[in-house]
């Protein structure tokens, strides 16, 4: 029993947001265009819905990320979305508090490269695969008004 508490409370200390050093209040909104290629394994469409990324994202100073994905029946997570970036890697976090998603990508050669994972706060034991998409980004220009979400 004590170690799947442990288990849990280690997946929620992933969702408290980090700001990095370089995240300047004052640093300008950029916008990124993701493109995620298929689940797998595959999900249901009840979970495939709590994991839409969206295809246009805002970078906020101060490590606010937007739009939120459109969650059924839940309340806004204080401290989410939110976007992390260190060296080379950029993180985009998503979460309802059950149903984490995490984007990472990677610059490669002036690409953005890299997967997101579908996570969950279910736990079974044995674990199950989770869900990983490919993901690639490149810098797009911010509309004036909040970027939509993929349909």
């Amino acid at each position: 029993m004590y170690e799947k508490i442990l288990l849990v409370f280690a997946g929620l200390t992933l969702l408290q947001p980090r700001v990095a050093i370089a995240q300047s209040t004052s640093a300008p909104t950029v916008c990124y265009e993701l493109r995620l290629g298929a689940w797998s394994p595959q999900m249901s469409d009840a979970e495939a819905a709590m994991h839409l990324v969206p295809r246009l994202v805002r970078l906020h100073a101060g490590g606010r990320l937007s739009p939120d994905i459109a969650y059924a029946m839940s309340r806004p997570l204080p401290g989410m979305p939110y976007w992390d970036h260190v060296a080379d890697t950029l993180l985009l976090v998503w979460s309802n508090g059950f149903a984490p998603t995490q984007v990472r990508i990677y610059q490669r050669n002036g690409d953005w490269v890299g997967d997101a994972v579908a996570e969950t706060d279910a736990h079974p034991i044995p674990p199950s695969p989770r869900p990983r998409a490919r993901v690639s980004a490149r810098r797009a220009a911010c509309p004036t008004e909040s970027p939509s979400s993929r349909s």
